[in-house]
Protein backbone atom coordinates (compact mmCIF):
# COMPACT_ATOMS: atom_id res chain seq x y z
CA UNK A 1 0.00 0.00 0.00
CA UNK A 2 1.41 3.36 -1.03
CA UNK A 3 0.70 6.69 0.64
CA UNK A 4 0.95 8.74 -2.57
CA UNK A 5 1.29 8.39 -6.31
CA UNK A 6 5.05 8.74 -6.49
CA UNK A 7 5.53 6.02 -3.88
CA UNK A 8 2.98 3.85 -5.67
CA UNK A 9 4.86 4.01 -8.96
CA UNK A 10 8.17 3.27 -7.21
CA UNK A 11 6.59 0.30 -5.42
CA UNK A 12 5.10 -0.91 -8.72
CA UNK A 13 8.57 -1.09 -10.25
CA UNK A 14 10.07 -2.99 -7.30
CA UNK A 15 7.17 -5.30 -6.39
CA UNK A 16 5.73 -6.11 -9.85
CA UNK A 17 2.22 -6.98 -8.56
CA UNK A 18 -0.36 -9.12 -10.36
CA UNK A 19 -3.01 -6.40 -9.98
CA UNK A 20 -3.26 -2.87 -8.59
CA UNK A 21 -6.09 -0.74 -7.25
CA UNK A 22 -5.44 2.95 -7.72
CA UNK A 23 -7.43 5.72 -6.09
CA UNK A 24 -8.24 8.48 -8.56
CA UNK A 25 -7.99 11.30 -6.05
CA UNK A 26 -4.77 11.43 -4.11
CA UNK A 27 -3.01 14.71 -3.38
CA UNK A 28 -4.68 16.21 -6.46
CA UNK A 29 -7.94 15.42 -8.25
CA UNK A 30 -6.40 13.53 -11.16
CA UNK A 31 -3.21 12.12 -9.65
CA UNK A 32 -4.59 8.60 -10.06
CA UNK A 33 -4.64 9.10 -13.84
CA UNK A 34 -0.99 10.17 -13.76
CA UNK A 35 -0.12 7.04 -11.79
CA UNK A 36 -2.05 4.89 -14.29
CA UNK A 37 -0.14 6.46 -17.19
CA UNK A 38 3.21 5.88 -15.49
CA UNK A 39 2.39 2.26 -14.67
CA UNK A 40 1.07 1.56 -18.18
CA UNK A 41 4.35 2.97 -19.54
CA UNK A 42 6.38 0.27 -17.75
CA UNK A 43 7.02 -3.13 -19.34
CA UNK A 44 5.17 -4.95 -16.57
CA UNK A 45 2.29 -2.46 -16.49
CA UNK A 46 1.17 -2.75 -20.08
CA UNK A 47 -1.17 -5.70 -19.52
CA UNK A 48 -1.43 -6.01 -15.73
CA UNK A 49 -4.99 -5.52 -14.47
CA UNK A 50 -5.49 -2.08 -12.97
CA UNK A 51 -8.63 -1.01 -11.12
CA UNK A 52 -9.49 2.63 -10.46
CA UNK A 53 -11.20 3.38 -7.16
CA UNK A 54 -13.22 6.57 -6.90
CA UNK A 55 -16.05 8.28 -5.07
CA UNK A 56 -16.79 10.10 -8.35
CA UNK A 57 -19.19 8.28 -10.68
CA UNK A 58 -16.84 7.39 -13.52
CA UNK A 59 -18.27 4.05 -14.55
CA UNK A 60 -20.71 5.42 -17.11
CA UNK A 61 -18.59 8.25 -18.57
CA UNK A 62 -15.39 6.20 -18.52
CA UNK A 63 -16.97 3.37 -20.49
CA UNK A 64 -19.23 5.43 -22.76
CA UNK A 65 -16.70 7.23 -24.94
CA UNK A 66 -13.73 6.33 -27.10
CA UNK A 67 -10.78 7.51 -25.01
CA UNK A 68 -7.85 9.26 -26.68
CA UNK A 69 -4.68 7.16 -27.03
CA UNK A 70 -3.00 8.88 -24.06
CA UNK A 71 -5.92 8.03 -21.77
CA UNK A 72 -4.89 5.22 -19.42
CA UNK A 73 -6.62 1.86 -19.77
CA UNK A 74 -8.25 0.51 -16.64
CA UNK A 75 -9.83 -2.90 -16.31
CA UNK A 76 -12.54 -1.79 -13.90
CA UNK A 77 -13.77 1.37 -12.24
CA UNK A 78 -14.84 0.67 -8.66
CA UNK A 79 -17.13 3.02 -6.75
CA UNK A 80 -16.48 3.95 -3.12
CA UNK A 81 -17.61 2.66 -0.80
CA UNK A 82 -17.10 -0.89 -1.98
CA UNK A 83 -17.97 -3.97 0.00
CA UNK A 84 -15.03 -6.27 0.73
CA UNK A 85 -16.83 -9.28 -0.80
CA UNK A 86 -17.50 -7.34 -4.02
CA UNK A 87 -13.87 -6.24 -4.23
CA UNK A 88 -12.62 -9.77 -3.72
CA UNK A 89 -15.00 -11.05 -6.40
CA UNK A 90 -13.76 -8.47 -8.94
CA UNK A 91 -10.16 -9.39 -8.16
CA UNK A 92 -10.81 -13.12 -8.42
CA UNK A 93 -12.63 -12.68 -11.72
CA UNK A 94 -9.81 -10.55 -13.19
CA UNK A 95 -6.98 -12.78 -12.02
CA UNK A 96 -8.86 -15.94 -12.93
CA UNK A 97 -9.17 -14.77 -16.53
CA UNK A 98 -5.40 -14.90 -17.09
Amino acid sequence: MAEDGKTGVEMWKSVNPDLAIIDMMMETWGEGFEVLNKIRATDTGKETPLFMLSAVDLQGPYNSFEPPPEFPKVNKVLQKPIKADDLLNYIAKELGSK
